[in-house]
């Protein structure tokens, strides 16, 4: 952070101050050298005196704000007159502090700007991964009746901003991306779009994770925490495989969805949310009901508009669209002139059954594309055969690395269908795709021990 005073006791107190608590400060005692010191480093924090001896406060901030629109500034003075605050604050100021300050006023001022940091940093964070791994709309393949359909509805809905909508279909139809047609349709656009998978996450910790909690709330809650709710505040909120979330976790759900307003795990003060909730599901949530494993008022509150993702059985005639979309991308991805696809292996895949729907045919293609040495797909690329439910995850592999290189992925690849096939040579190459002299010469090539 950066102190900016023309009181040299002011700057070497305040410094140790906030050094002793594990910050680094830096100290400037006029606007040209703060000025200087903005545009060559990078500041979280800057506390900042209303007034100096070459130019003023407002002045001062007014510029900073321009070269770094991010920063905090926390504003102190002992001239403060209410008028000097509001046009502080109109300005862009986090806060403001009088002259003479006590210890304990910097410290809480300290403390609120890093979770005013942490919690702008966390949102924008998970919007841009949320956009970079499900990026919008514009990307759906759709030429069937029945997804157009679907996608016609959630523009529909998307026009009112408030109203819940419950998602169901199959795994792997697409349900997130309906979602997000629906956010980047709407009013909220512009706002955060979040998910969170509540099958993933322990019952005992979903309360947390949706609402937030305080320090000392449980044990190992050894500092506060932001909730979904909070982070995704001004957006959408996709609420995935919510049938999985336990019933005390659904009683807060109900309260937020009726009023927008709820409560930390070991709060007091009663928070308010404008997010956005969609749902979405691959259970049947009525027969949920009946079992006793869902409330019925949350059903009935989640359930005012429900949209029903087709599976591929009811929109074949996407197949070879999503097909070609997805080679293409893979292409582009690992470098490769995948451009071809032969008609024997297009007939294959019309065929098949797609149990796992959009996603099935995104993991195929993906391996397909991988491991190819040539520009056209042919059907013994596709190795079918030895690819069913149970070796879908396989050939899994995690991309999100940017260091990771292609020797390592090929690599891993031949060490898994090796694996599988218990060392045998020749169904590991039939897998593969490859011809055993190719295999053999990647087991030598990345000294892959047999």
């Amino acid at each position: 952070m950066l102190i900016i005073d023309d009181d040299q006791f002011i700057l070497s107190s305040l410094k140790r101050l906030i050094e002793k608590n594990g910050y680094e400060a830096t100290i400037s005692n006029c606007g040209k050298d703060a000025l200087n010191k903005i545009k060559k480093h990078h500041y979280d924090i800057a506390f900042l005196d209303y007034r100096l001896p070459d130019m003023s406060g407002l002045e001062i901030m007014k510029t900073i704000l321009e070269i770094t629109p991010e920063i905090v500034i926390i504003f102190f003075s002992a001239f403060g007159t209410i008028k000097t605050v509001v046009n502080a604050v109109k300005m862009g100021a986090f806060d403001y502090l009088q002259k003479p300050y006590k210890n304990d006023e910097i410290l809480l001022s300290l403390m609120r700007a890093n979770e005013h940091i942490k919690l702008t940093r966390e949102v924008s964070h998970l919007k841009l991964r949320n956009q970079a791994t499900n990026p919008p709309c514009s990307n759906i393949i759709a030429e069937s009746e029945e997804i157009r359909r679907v996608l016609d509805m959630a523009k529909n809905v998307s026009k009112s901003p408030d109203t819940p909508v419950l998602i169901q279909g199959e795994t792997g139809t697409g349900k997130e991306v309906i979602a997000h047609t629906i956010h980047y349709n709407s009013p909220r656009r512009d706002g955060p779009f979040l998910k969170i998978n509540c099958a993933a996450i322990p019952k005992d910790l979903i309360e947390s994770e949706l609402f937030g909690h305080e320090k000392g709330a449980f044990t190992g809650a050894d500092q506060k925490k932001l909730g979904f709710f909070e982070l995704a505040n001004g957006g959408t909120l996709l609420l995935d495989e919510i049938g999985e979330i336990n019933m005390q976790a659904q009683v807060k759900l109900m309260r937020v969805l009726e009023n927008k307003t709820y409560f930390k795990v070991g709060g007091t003060t009663q928070e308010i949310s404008d997010a956005r909730v969609v749902a979405s599901t691959n259970r049947d949530l009525s027969e949920e009901v009946k079992k006793g494993n869902f409330r019925e008022d949350l059903f009935f509150r989640l359930n005012v508009i429900t949209i029903r993702v087709p599976s591929m059985k009811m929109r074949r005639r996407d197949i070879i669209p999503l097909v070609k979309y997805f080679m293409e991308i893979f292409s582009t991805k690992f470098n490769k002139k995948v451009n071809r696809i032969s008609q024997a292996a297009l007939d294959v895949l019309i065929n098949r059954e797609w149990r796992g729907n959009v996603r099935e045919i995104k993991n195929i293609m993906e391996r397909v594309v991988l491991l190819a040495d040539k520009t056209t797909i042919t059907p013994e690329m596709l190795m079918l055969d030895d690819y069913n439910t149970n070796s879908e995850t396989v050939f899994t592999i995690n991309l999100s690395d940017d260091g990771i290189s292609m020797d390592e992925i090929t690599k891993g690849v031949i060490e898994k269908a090796l694996k599988i096939t218990k060392g045998n040579q020749l169904r590991a190459a039939k897998m593969l795709g490859l011809s055993r002299g190719r295999l053999r010469y990647g087991i030598s090539k990345y000294n892959i021990a047999l």
